[in-house]
């Protein structure tokens, strides 16, 4: 989906639902973008070198005026092919039908370490682009701005455009009917805390800190497997603000990306062994988890073993049909199916038929996807299929 889709309104969490469907989160799209392109963390300058130590709450200033933003999505969004795994960001999201650029301030003394750019035209269309940019408060701490419209004329005048990129690294390629541009810049780029760093009407939020592995089973599948909850690096009051704008209501409450857990299939998986090819394959991606901010079973495919679909489910806390995530153990077959009204929200049909899933230890696990049916309390494989973490 493309970013003039925005927002969704809360009154109930069933309304939540519904209007989450019906208009998206803002960053869902089915072409490499800006926020895809991974930076190049060994390219770092002089004034990166002399950042300070990270300290509890090294970010001072609000990213941008919380009266303008209806709410925040909180991480573990689920929404294949793109975001098959729960997201590692956030969603800064605006009323429905508000056009006008907000502008997005840097919540402390950083330095700019990374620019990217991604555009897509579709069939001879231009859908077209934004940015990505990457800073550092201090040496550990990194935080991401996604889907960045304007940058600030500091920026621009560093790395030039993707028309006429100077210092840059732009490739392009044909993805089916698409024309897609990426654009990446290392950069060395001070701003001060509340400088404009540019505008936006949507955008993302990510936060990665060194040495955090976060809910992941197997790190080298993912590209920011360090990421932590972006909210919780703002001084007290103004991360207090911030919170008050997210919907989720279980803890914790800014929710979690990827969210594996030991000894169940609960988590991320992919068809290939191989991390690297895991991490650029998307077809590969599968996932079971739970909804980001109902609390209802998610499951996820994004390709290999059937096109992409996604089943809600209620889950159960015994049997071996539709059961809770975190409940699964090794060792035991069981059975997915959607529950509910097969129309999405959004539009989007729920994947029909049931998928069969074993775990055989914590980085392996079986499934096959069979397209007819319901489940059943004899349910045998026949040609499953090995995912990987």
């Amino acid at each position: 989906m493309l970013k003039d889709q925005k927002g969704f309104h809360l009154v109930l969490i069933l309304l939540f639902v519904l209007v989450l469907g019906v208009l998206g989160f803002v960053a869902f799209r089915a072409f490499t973008s800006s926020s895809d392109i991974q930076p190049n963390s060994d390219k770092r300058g002089v004034s990166y070198q002399s950042l300070p130590a990270c300290g509890e709450q090294p970010l001072t200033r609000l990213p941008a005026d919380l009266s303008k933003l209806e709410e925040i999505g909180p991480l573990g969004n689920v929404d294949p092919p793109d975001h098959t795994l729960p997201t590692d960001h956030m969603y800064m999201i605006y009323p429905y039908g508000d056009t006008e650029q907000k502008q997005l301030y840097a919540p402390a003394d950083v330095v700019v370490t990374a620019v990217s750019y991604g555009r897509e035209i579709f069939n001879g269309t231009d859908r077209g682009g934004d940015y990505r940019v990457d800073f550092y408060p201090c040496n550990k701490l990194k935080i991401i701005y996604g889907h960045v419209d304007v940058l600030n004329e500091k920026i621009k005048a560093a790395i030039g455009t993707p028309e006429a990129p100077g210092k840059g690294q732009c490739t392009t390629s044909t993805q089916s009917e698409s024309k897609i541009t990426n654009c990446m810049w290392d950069t060395d780029i001070k701003l001060s805390a509340s400088e404009l760093l540019g505008t936006a009407n949507g955008w993302d939020l990510w936060a990665t800190y060194e040495g955090s592995q976060g809910h992941v089973m197997s790190p080298d599948y993912y590209h920011n497997s360090d990421a932590v909850c972006p909210l919780d690096y703002w001084t007290a009051e103004l991360r207090t603000q911030l919170y008050t704008k997210i919907r989720r209501t279980a803890e914790p409450r800014c929710g979690e990306a990827y969210q594996d857990k030991n000894g169940t299939l609960q988590g991320g998986w992919f068809a290939h062994k191989d991390p690297q090819q895991a991490k650029t394959d998307w077809s590969s991606h599968f996932s079971l988890t739970r909804h980001s901010v109902t609390g209802i079973g998610q499951l996820a495919v994004a390709g290999t073993i059937a096109d992409q679909f996604m089943y809600n489910f209620t889950p159960r806390s015994s049997d071996t049909t539709n059961v809770d995530p975190l409940k699964t153990v090794a060792g035991t077959l069981y059975c997915y199916q959607h529950e509910g009204d097969q129309r999405f929200p959004n539009g989007r049909m729920a994947g029909s038929g049931k998928i069969l899933l074993k775990l055989i230890n914590d980085h392996t696990m079986q499934t096959e996807y069979k397209a007819t049916g319901t489940c059943q309390p004899t349910e045998e494989f026949s040609n499953p299929t090995t995912y990987y973490r």
